[in-house]
């Protein structure tokens, strides 16, 4: 289910950019937030995470039909851990948002690309420093500068370690746009 979820997230970020026109969009610091994740099934229950991040916009935003589409970047700096302890996390990597034009809601996804200074923790060996996180999310702008997300995410080796148990969480962020 998460290959295909990754699969999808990475045709949904790559073919509209390609395909479809940008709009004046320049490169610039667009938002920066927080944000705070934990388990979302048993296997990843003691897990926590927070991180900072900064979102940068993209040159590439299209209409399609009733949405205004978008690709952006996100990196992001934290910790993960469980009752053990924690390691660092470092990641970058695409976002795509779709708005519908008149309502302060919008649809995210993406695919970051992550390094973990620790990989053994005592409920879960992750196994190999270098992990992708798939996501997919909800947004909501509830102030001029302000907004909120849910994203629903998986974080996986893709088999590179011995160890690929994933780990899937919730995350909320909160974040403000320039």
């Amino acid at each position: 289910m998460f290959r295909t979820m990754r699969i999808a997230v990475c045709i949904a970020t790559a073919l509209p950019a390609l395909a479809l026109r940008a709009e004046d969009r320049t490169f610039h610091l667009d938002a920066v937030g927080l944000r705070y994740g934990f388990g979302a099934n048993k296997s990843s229950r003691h897990f926590d995470s927070g991180s900072v991040f900064t979102e940068w916009t993209l040159p590439l935003d299209w209409d399609v039909g009733p949405f205004k589409c978008f690709l952006d970047l996100e990196i992001a700096a934290g910790g993960l851990g469980d009752k053990d302890g924690y390691g660092a996390f470092f990641e970058t990597g695409p976002i795509l948002k779709t708005h519908f034009r008149t309502l302060p809601v919008y649809l995210q996804c993406g695919l970051n690309t992550g390094f973990l200074t620790r990989t053994d923790f005592d409920s879960k060996d992750l196994g190999y420093p270098l992990e992708f996180t798939t996501y997919a999310g909800l947004g909501w702008d509830f102030m001029s500068h302000f907004s909120v997300v849910y994203r629903y995410q998986h974080t996986s080796n893709a088999g590179l370690g011995s160890e690929n148990p994933g780990l899937n969480m919730h995350a909320f962020s909160l974040s403000y746009r320039f």
